[in-house]
């Protein structure tokens, strides 16, 4: 006689087992089970992924003016290198891009960051090299808040550890030994223009400023004085051919242009010191004119009788 007894405790065994994993068909491991949401979540924004959400009640703090942009800036291209610039200087308070929002309008743009703390501290970022030029970071005019100390990118500069970034963001900042020569001998050549007339265009506001140079002999050589001038709204940025011809321009404060006295400074960030010459106003330069010619007259008739002949700028 077979004895069955084994066999037959086996087969109940698998059976009972079967009808086990049927049951728990649907439950998965806790040691197979996917991280909940709000893990994936987590990570994704440590990683930078996902932006962290933004204070609407704080979005008058977290806007910023970006002024003088090259005329080939892009939305995408500007907040890269804002966030680039803001990773380099330490400036950001958690992972991820701190721009969540630019909108770039002809030389001027306007950005939004994620926190309070990374607006203000992107304040003394005005000064970064971008496309050649260099951006000139604010307020908007109708901010109403609390007033912020800020820095300036050459300052800044010197603080960042260069070996630390690669080659490709060293380039793009300008970061590191000859950069800095450069971007400071950029500097010396920048002059700010302020009250400048609701209508004017950058052509003709070059070519008043290059005729004013060269009619007081600031022009150092033949040619255009001026290598770039850039509107936003009633300031013009202007980059001068040389640190002798930016000297010369800084003598245009005061100069009329279309019934309107220009203010003509060095913009703030600049940390540079000028020698007490530039302290001259376009007064004085028309006062060493013994016929009293200016510039200002033969552009704006509406002030007087048509002057005299234009002086001849001295060799």
């Amino acid at each position: 006689m077979v004895d069955t007894s084994n066999a037959t405790e086996l087969h109940a065994s698998r059976a009972v087992g079967t009808i086990y994993q049927l049951m728990h068909a649907d439950r998965a491991s806790r040691f197979d089970a996917p991280p909940p949401p709000s893990a994936l979540l987590r990570q994704a924004m440590q990683e930078g992924l996902v932006p962290l959400t933004a204070d609407a009640a704080t979005k008058s703090r977290r806007e910023l003016f970006v002024g003088n942009t090259p005329a080939n800036t892009t939305e995408r291209g500007l907040a890269d290198h804002l966030n680039a610039a803001l990773r380099a200087a330490g400036f950001c308070t958690a992972p991820g891009a701190p721009v969540i929002s630019c909108r770039v309008s002809a030389a001027y743009a306007f950005v939004e960051l994620r926190s309070v703390q990374e607006t203000d501290n992107c304040l003394s970022l005005t000064g970064l090299p971008f496309l050649g030029g260099a951006l000139k970071i604010g307020r908007p005019t109708k901010y109403d808040g609390p007033r912020t100390v800020a820095s300036s990118w050459a300052r800044v500069a010197q603080t960042i550890d260069a070996a630390s970034l690669d080659a490709a963001t060293r380039s793009q900042l300008q970061v590191g030994g000859a950069d800095l020569g450069a971007a400071a001998a950029q500097a010396s050549r920048e002059v700010l223009i302020d009250n400048v007339p609701a209508g004017t265009t950058e052509a003709s506001l070059r070519a008043f400023l290059g005729l004013a140079l060269r009619q007081a002999g600031g022009a150092a050589a033949a040619g255009e004085p001026l290598a770039s001038l850039h509107l936003s709204g009633r300031h013009a940025f202007v980059g001068a051919r040389s640190d002798a011809e930016a000297l010369a321009l800084l003598a245009c404060a005061g100069i009329c242009y279309r019934g309107t006295r220009l203010r003509v400074k060095r913009p703030s960030k600049y940390a540079g010191t000028d020698p007490p010459a530039a302290g001259r106003a376009w007064a004085d330069v028309v006062a060493d004119f013994a016929r009293g010619a200016s510039v200002e007259a033969a552009h704006d008739p509406a002030l007087g009788a048509a002057p005299p002949a234009a002086p001849v700028a001295p060799d």
